[in-house]
């Protein structure tokens, strides 16, 4: 599984800029750079703690803090990946904590075969 880093902090699943899902998705069939994927699992979170705890919504889960996430990839034209699942060692998701819709995000660690 890669190391996922994850910047996108409006993200409910985000925690200290790691993920609290076990799998992700990464979209966008026909993508040839990074600026045209999106992590597909984004959720918006609908409340800012003062404190930088999580807050869920009632149909969220949480299965954890992990720095390693399986990633299931549909970005055909990655070079990472691999029937789908993606193999790179380390993935920087990105949006920052200005995302409000899942195509604001995107795969930094894209690289077009």
């Amino acid at each position: 599984m890669p190391k996922l880093k994850c910047d996108v902090r409006s993200c409910i699943y985000n925690a200290d800029s790691c993920c609290c899902r076990s799998v992700i998705k990464v979209v966008d069939e026909e993508a040839k750079t990074s600026d045209e994927t999106a992590c597909a699992s984004f959720h918006r979170r609908k409340k800012e703690a003062s404190n930088h705890r999580i807050y869920l919504t009632e149909f969220a889960t949480i299965d954890g803090i992990n720095q390693f996430v399986s990633i299931e990839c549909e970005s055909r034209r990655c070079k990472y990946n691999l029937h789908g699942i993606c193999t790179a060692e380390r993935v920087m998701v990105s949006g920052g904590s200005k995302a409000y819709k899942y195509e604001d995000t995107l795969c930094d660690t894209f690289i077009e075969k």
